[in-house]
């Protein structure tokens, strides 16, 4: 016959499997703050942006090269110089996600200015580069642009020549609206030499 227990052997029972399941307990627990901790810390920790060179097609996180800086001013030098009257205020949403703060603040009034001329006269702009220089200094990019550039109004080509952009690019952290890293600090343009003006 089994012999019955006795209260304070079952009480005694309790007592340890009570301090089993607290030291349990503040086992998973730490063990809890700790996956939490690094669960933040993968949240925060920045991501790569892969960059996809369309010369080679290779993608690899976004390490500022020549190559990058190179097609980062040529697209905003394309974006830029090509326009209608009816795409020029696309064309100006588009390249002020490109310039920096300091920058918009310098060319914005030149830009709305430009923008009512293009609408008011009919003016078109096209632009082909022919031309790239990159030199960089310290962790920013001084990049000249040439191209050959015609500029018609109603339909007449009214200036036609070669146009030079200097852009001093920055680098800065990459984000979503800016995955590059990239951003134009400073733009300055000028013909370097004309074939006709009418």
């Amino acid at each position: 016959m089994e012999k019955r227990r006795k209260l304070w052997e079952i009480w005694a029972g309790s007592e340890l499997r009570a301090k089993n399941l607290q030291f349990l307990s503040v086992f998973l627990g730490i063990l809890l703050s700790i996956e939490t901790v690094s669960f933040v810390f993968y949240l925060i920790k920045p991501k790569p942006i892969y960059y996809i060179n369309a010369s080679n097609g290779l993608a690899y996180p976004v390490r500022a090269n020549n190559n990058l800086v190179e097609d980062f001013a040529k697209s905003f030098v394309l974006n830029l110089a090509n326009y209608t009257p009816s795409t020029i205020s696309q064309t100006y949403t588009e390249i002020s996600d490109m310039v920096s703060p300091a920058c918009m603040a310098n060319i914005k009034g030149y830009l709305l200015k430009e923008k009512e001329t293009i609408t008011d006269n009919d003016v078109t702009s096209t632009f082909a580069i022919t031309k790239i220089k990159i030199k960089k200094k310290d962790k920013n990019w001084k990049v000249k642009v040439e191209g050959q550039h015609s500029i018609y109004q109603a339909g007449q080509q009214i200036k036609n020549g070669v146009y030079q952009y200097t852009l001093e690019i920055i680098k800065t952290t990459p984000t979503v609206s800016h995955p590059l890293g990239l951003m134009i600090n400073n733009i300055y343009g000028k013909f370097i030499s004309t074939g006709n003006n009418q």
